[in-house]
């Protein structure tokens, strides 16, 4: 009697579904319905219904589970508890938000958390405005950025210790979501960890499922321009900068109470998890006139980054000081392995935007127009690959020197490129011809340079390339070329 009472109250569940399928948009005021709404300024709210423009691309919005409920909704342990599902998105991405199965007696304050594997805490949230029961969401005040074929861990404590739990339910089986781009992981799939507080669960019983999900939008929808003009709702929009009248973004950042002085190992832990050093050149600055940027990355093992007082990292700062820019060389917070940028974009991102933000545009007024990146091998990568992709709606323009690389892929970003940016944003790629000959890895830089140059033009972007004959991945001559390219765009007076 009692079981047919589970299946009836599934039943009645499933006749609402939870998460439309991979090809709509979330339901209106959704989470993602907002999100996706402001940024791709595609479609209008109506009286509290969704009206999609004519060629609106919608994005879709992944969980693990789209129509499903558990079987058991309130099971008691009766102590404060953290319980969590550990997963892999097949593609990087970015979830917006955490979900958990709600029973009837789960009452009290409600926070979720994102964990890497390592235990690094990615983001977190706290649920309001809770029904009695059922499907919760909390959304991230900021997105967090997934790498694919990578492990993290959703969870959300109970306080109470009531909870939901279905025993058994991993046993011998995967889940995939609806279109492919998350599936849990095999062996301790549901974990828990007792503990009022967020607290990373690792212990796992009797191969549970705890009901926890996440929002996953994968960064592989196709870049469309929106149509026509349409009226979008006051949401988490990015607003466009306002322009001189000669058409340069005007950004200010108006940070105050930076050192105009040369520092070296530096020390910064990201809230969202990392912990790595820097160098800032900012000796000889003029903060009277306006201040740019260069952000230096290095290739994998951080050769040149062990060097601050010499070779390529002394003469990039003598250039970009000729044009008023601090220079700020970043070592990637990445530690399983050799230490490169490009391995692990899920904490890299938000690790060197939280450094930027805190150690350079909160403490120095920087004009965000003048944002330089310039990346070397696994720099390269990690900057046409990902950065420039995930972050570009932090400043306003600027350019890339991308050298000893630079691939790229067909996905879009979840926040559309606007027309403002492609046209203040310049990239320059540079790689000898000889790259990759006899290289004992299955990579070649030029091949990649190669590639990516075009598809970035293909966006719409300004971008020029120098592929030097008889060069190889050790000959290349950054400085100067990084002199020439800021030479076109600030010419000494």
């Amino acid at each position: 009697m009692l079981l047919c009472a589970r299946l009836s109250l599934r039943e009645n569940l499933l006749a609402t579904p939870r998460r439309p399928g991979p090809a709509l948009l979330h339901a209106p005021g959704s989470v993602m319905n907002k999100l996706l709404t402001g940024l791709l300024a595609a479609s209008a709210m109506v009286a509290g219904t969704l009206t999609m423009a004519p060629s609106a691309y919608a994005a879709p919005v992944s969980g693990l589970w789209t129509n499903e409920a558990p079987l058991t909704q309130n099971y008691v342990d009766g102590r404060a508890i953290n319980v969590g599902v550990r997963f892999k998105p097949k593609k990087p991405g970015v979830v917006t938000a955490i979900e958990f199965y709600k029973g009837t007696r789960d009452t009290g304050i409600h926070t979720g958390a994102l964990w890497s594997s390592t235990g690094t805490k990615l983001g977190a949230v706290t649920f309001t405005n809770e029904t009695a029961s059922g499907w919760q969401s909390a959304t991230f005040a900021t997105p967090v950025v997934l790498a694919a074929d990578q492990t993290y861990t959703v969870s959300y404590t109970s306080p109470r210790g009531i909870f939901s739990r279905d025993g058994g339910y991993f046993s011998g089986r995967t889940i995939n979501s609806a279109d492919g781009a998350l599936s849990t992981v095999a062996g301790n799939t549901g974990v828990y960890r007792y503990g009022s507080q967020d607290a990373f669960p690792t212990a796992s019983r009797g191969d549970a499922n705890y009901w926890v999900d996440v929002a996953f939008q994968a960064d592989d929808v196709p870049e469309v321009l929106p149509p026509a003009p349409v009226v979008v709702p006051p949401a988490p929009v990015v607003v466009p900068p306002p322009a001189t009248p000669g058409g340069l973004l005007v950004c200010p950042t108006n940070g105050t109470g930076g050192a105009f002085t040369d520092r070296f190992n530096q020390s910064f832990t990201a809230p969202a998890g990392g912990t790595s050093q820097f160098h800032i050149y900012a000796a000889g600055i003029d903060p009277t006139k306006p201040v740019g940027l260069l952000v230096q990355l290095h290739g994998d093992g951080a050769y040149e980054f062990g060097r601050p007082s010499a070779g390529k990292l002394l003469s990039m700062a003598a250039i970009a000081k000729e044009r008023n820019m601090i220079l700020v060389s970043v070592k990637s917070p990445d530690r399983a392995g050799s230490v490169t940028w490009w391995e692990d974009a899920g904490v890299n991102v938000p690790f060197l935007q939280a450094l930027l933000d805190t150690e350079v545009y909160g403490k120095y007024n920087v004009e965000k127009n003048k944002v330089w990146l310039s990346g070397y091998s696994g720099g390269a990568e990690f900057i046409s690959l990902y950065y420039v992709k995930r972050q570009h709606h932090t400043f306003c323009g600027g350019g890339a020197l991308i050298s000893g690389g630079g691939s790229v892929t067909q996905a879009s970003p979840a926040v559309p490129f606007t027309s403002g940016f492609k046209g203040n944003f310049r990239m320059h790629f540079y790689t000898g011809q000889d790259d990759g000959v006899g290289s004992p890895i299955n990579w070649n830089g030029y091949t990649a340079a190669q590639s990516g140059a075009t598809q970035w033009r293909d966006r719409g972007f300004s971008v020029t390339t120098d592929f030097p004959a008889g060069i190889d991945h050790y000959e290349l001559d950054e400085p100067r070329v990084l002199r020439e390219q800021l030479a076109k765009v600030y010419p000494l007076r």
